[in-house]
């Protein structure tokens, strides 16, 4: 009994998350990814395993029933997340050669809205949810520097990607309201399995890592809990956001994150 105390007192655990909280797009992207990681972890505790099994039929029924239309509302949504993504690209490619622009305002200028289109990583690499809110955070943080922008004349690299991204989100929004219209509550079934799969799986990994000293879940568990934090970090940038656009209408957002132990 002591070895196990002295073990939960160091052994790293998946932290409390708020599943219930993320999109249910963003959600099948992140379980997508999250199951590859499972899949390919090696252990012999059977009931982990099964429980990823489960996880991953959950995870794939979902992912079936998002992208099942492949009709004209999809194929322009794809469209239109590719040319948001070109945008995206050039602007990138503009800022970074202007670092190089023989008057210093200009290039601090240009080196300081490349770090934050750079901050986020290849955004044309994410998910078309992840791509939709690094975006949105980039567009965000360009409107507000007017002076920026003024030095690099970035007001019609700008005003692209921000057409170009809210046609996506327009696009996107409809074929979410068309899905949920063809079959209501089929959604909700599915993503009410995916998400009590996940935490039977979380379940797992802490107990199996509190039993075991040689860090095995280690890397994984650092994996799930980095993820898990941007997660939050991006439901609660949005939150802050609607907060603002409703001029402090609505409250702080409330509540305790679930427990997945």
């Amino acid at each position: 009994m002591a070895k196990i105390i002295r073990e939960e007192g160091y052994m790293e655990q998946i932290e409390p998350f708020r599943i219930t909280k993320v999109p249910l797009r963003e959600l099948n992207a992140m379980m997508q990814q999250v199951v590859e990681w499972f899949v390919a972890l090696e252990t012999h505790h059977a009931r982990l395993m099964e429980a990823i099994r489960r996880l991953q039929v959950c995870s794939d029924a979902l992912n079936a029933f998002i992208f099942r239309d492949k009709g004209d509302g999809v194929q322009k949504l794809q469209e239109a997340d590719q040319r948001r993504t070109e945008a995206w690209r050039l602007l990138r490619a503009y800022v970074k050669a202007m670092q190089g622009h023989p008057d210093e305002a200009v290039a601090s200028a240009a080196r300081e809205a490349y770090q934050q289109i750079t901050a986020r990583g290849n955004v044309a690499a994410l998910s078309q949810p992840e791509r939709s809110t690094n975006l949105h955070i980039l567009t965000k943080w360009l409107e507000e520097q007017e002076e920026v922008c003024r030095l690099l004349a970035l007001e019609v690299w700008l005003v692209r990607l921000q057409v170009h991204s809210a046609t996506y989100d327009a696009y996107d929004h409809a074929v979410s309201q068309q899905q949920g219209a063809q079959e209501p509550g089929k959604a909700m079934q599915l993503r009410l399995q995916l998400e009590q799969a996940y935490r039977t799986v979380c379940l797992q990994i802490n107990a199996a890592a509190i039993y075991e000293s040689d860090g095995h879940f280690s890397d994984l568990i650092s994996q799930l809990n980095a993820l898990q934090r941007e997660h939050t970090r991006v439901r609660k940038f949005r939150q802050s956001m609607k907060e603002n656009r409703e001029d402090e209408k609505n409250g702080p957002e409330g509540g305790e994150d679930e427990k997945i132990t």
